[in-house]
């Protein structure tokens, strides 16, 4: 029997009513609402002298005996509040529990009180409001249960009873903030495909217009905001009306100098937005707030208050973020900040506020990406950090985590010793290791190359990786596109292998021979990619009016030569022409030649005298740049320019 509108009311007015003794006395849905939150706090409590197990099988034992007592009487309201208690008790078992707690135990309880409490649900849901609902799908997730397992179905009545709560009439039956939020993050957290385009843009929409609404009451807190983004993020799903998520980011940036200290987010929540923005590919239409964002979870690094510090998770996300974004910082101090931050969480006594092997990676990776250099200890320890990790059971790096490590420390010119590579480099071509894409071994073999620390013994078992990776997917017929080495994979490899090439008549150059031939058989090589920018056609103007003999975008082995000068008449050497852009240089150490551009110079070296052009800011005349080119060759080659005319 279906509860009347008047006992539902009855019902929520007297939920604090205290239960009479014994479950016989428990004949009104209030009691038995009472009776629920008694037995929920008497559990959480008890967790301090008890065994967790032990403790979530007594409470699941109550509810199913409430269920056989009092089954009649429950209405939705104790059924939701049934299941919403269970998630709290489960919760707050995660933080007691030990990792050799019998966990099939507990799971088989759950999911009878589960079972029970939704199958008596089913005929009463038409008569359900916002709270139950949340608390229904809300408490699912925290419980890791799929409400459709126990009554097909459900989850798709729920959320379209959420729709329609939206568009109510009564507008005190709407949802709101809180509740939109955590059907959201629910739906995101178990991944459910209740979780619709058509719902979340709805969703986004109501949520947009409790951003602007004109009851402060009615507005989303910053833990809204957050979960909200973090939801969008983790379901990959961008508002159909785009303006929506800067309006939330407008709002959650109005939150950080609230009067109210209260009202202010944490670091988790500044976060969870950064990153979603990122996840999603969004750039914000006011650039300024990812600063002032950034600049926020900066003046939290040091809270006199611990617990308002950011944890190295949420700092490593940000820098991932700001990489992902190519948002480049007002103040770039702050990247240092945060350095010397991680930094100082690696030399903790507290093993917990270590980086795990991904934070370590991510962090290197994006500041690699962002051009930008951590401090020479800092990179150091970090992957002293990895190598130490790598001999610690479930805690070691993953080889795609390792290759972003040896990318970053490549582009960024970073010292490594060899004693690190070894390590790093011997586990993540360990046999266990599995599900690697092959990015992974381009990137390693190029950044080794980089760093000069690639030999062939190295090369030989990345590229033995490679193709066994070919191989498997060829046997499995996915060799399509995506699965496919790409242009910039097979361009890293035969880069790579360039730099090992020996002499003519060295006793390698047979071993060299047979790894470009097993190379080319798997990834042949690209064509020399050419590139064109507006400052060459400034270059061929300056040496057409020095009358030289120049050829423009030579190929010079894997790399383009900006210009090519031959010295006539003589057997001298071709000097290599290449423009030196301000984009060249780590951006915090500006004397430091990015790792790929030193790379390049030493490879065109091969062929001949390479003479940089100096990069004068601003527009220059071709009389300038003429000037910069006579001054670089003479000097770099020690022949008069005229040894160049045509």
């Amino acid at each position: 029997m279906r509860p009347s509108s008047s006992s539902r009311d009855s019902a929520r007015r007297a939920e604090g009513t205290r239960p009479q003794q014994g479950l016989g006395s428990l004949s009104s849905p209030a009691q038995i609402t009472a009776y629920i939150k008694r037995e929920k706090q008497k559990t959480v409590e008890s967790l301090r002298h008890s065994q967790p197990g032990l403790a979530i099988l007594a409470f699941c034992s109550s509810m199913q005996h409430l269920h056989c007592t009092a089954g009649p009487q429950m209405n939705y309201i104790n059924l939701s509040a049934v299941i919403a208690a269970l998630a709290h008790v489960w919760t707050a078992v995660q933080l007691h529990r030990k990792l050799q707690d019998d966990d099939s135990k507990m799971r088989s309880s759950i999911e009878a009180v589960c079972q029970q409490s939704l199958t008596q649900l089913q005929p009463m849901m038409q008569d359900m409001d916002v709270r139950g609902v949340i608390n229904i799908v809300w408490s699912s997730a925290k419980l890791g249960q799929d409400p459709d397992e126990y009554v097909p179905g459900i989850m798709d009545t729920l959320t379209t009873m959420f729709l329609q709560l939206i568009n109510a009439a009564n507008m005190k039956r709407r949802p709101n903030a809180q509740d939109a939020a955590n059907l959201v993050w629910a739906l995101a957290t178990m991944h459910h495909p209740a979780a619709t385009s058509e719902l979340l843009d709805c969703v986004c929409s109501h949520f947009g217009g409790l951003v602007q609404h004109p009851d402060a009451q009615q507005r989303p807190q910053a833990q809204n905001i957050a979960n909200v983004l973090w939801a969008l993020a983790e379901l990959q799903h961008s508002p159909k009306d785009g303006r929506l998520l800067d309006d939330f980011c407008t709002y959650m940036h109005s939150l950080l100098q609230s009067r109210d200290a209260r009202a202010r987010p944490n670091a988790q929540e500044v976060e969870n937005v950064i990153r979603a923005l990122a996840v999603l590919k969004y750039s914000l239409k006011d650039g300024s707030l990812l600063d002032d964002f950034c600049m926020y979870m900066h003046s939290l690094l040091h809270s006199r208050d611990a617990r308002a510090r950011p944890n190295v998770q949420e700092v490593a996300n940000t820098l991932w973020a700001l990489a992902v974004l190519q948002h480049p910082l007002k103040d770039g101090r702050l990247l240092d900040d945060f350095c010397k931050y991680i930094n100082s969480l690696l030399q903790s006594q507290d093993a917990r506020a270590h980086p795990n092997a991904q934070e370590t990676a991510n962090a290197l990776w994006a500041l690699g990406r962002m051009k930008h250099a951590p401090p020479s200890e800092v990179a150091f320890a970090m992957l002293d950090h990895l190598v130490a990790l790598c001999q610690a059971p479930g805690l070691q790096p993953k080889p795609q985590a390792t290759s972003n490590c040896f990318l970053a420390c490549a582009e960024l010119s970073l010292d490594i010793c060899q004693a690190q590579v070894a390590v790093l480099f011997k586990h993540m071509l360990e046999p266990h290791v599995t599900k690697v894409e092959y990015q992974v071994y381009s990137n390693t073999a190029w950044s080794l190359a980089v760093m000069g620390c690639l030999d062939i013994s190295m090369f030989d078992a990345l590229l033995h990786q490679f193709t066994m990776k070919h191989k498997l997917l060829g046997e499995h017929g996915t060799h399509s596109t995506s699965a496919q080495p790409g242009v910039e994979g097979a361009q890293q490899l035969h880069q790579a292998l360039e730099w090992l090439k020996f002499p003519e008549g060295s006793g390698q150059m047979e071993a060299w021979s047979s790894l470009r031939s097993r190379l080319q058989a798997v990834a042949p090589a690209p064509q020399c990619l050419q590139y064109h920018f507006s400052r060459q056609t400034e270059l061929y103007d300056a040496l057409a009016s020095l009358r030289l003999h120049y050829q423009p975008m030579v190929p010079c082995g894997m790399y383009q030569a900006d210009a090519v000068l031959s010295p006539h008449g003589s057997s001298g050497p071709q000097v290599i022409l290449m423009l030196q852009r301000s984009k060249y240089f780590v951006r915090n150490v500006r004397s430091r030649l990015l790792g790929s551009v030193a790379f390049r110079l030493k490879m065109l070296g091969r062929y001949g005298t390479v003479v940089t052009v100096p990069d004068k800011q601003g527009r220059s005349s071709v009389e300038s740049m003429a000037g910069a080119i006579k001054a670089a060759v003479e000097d770099k080659t020690g022949l008069p320019l005229d040894s160049f005319h045509q």
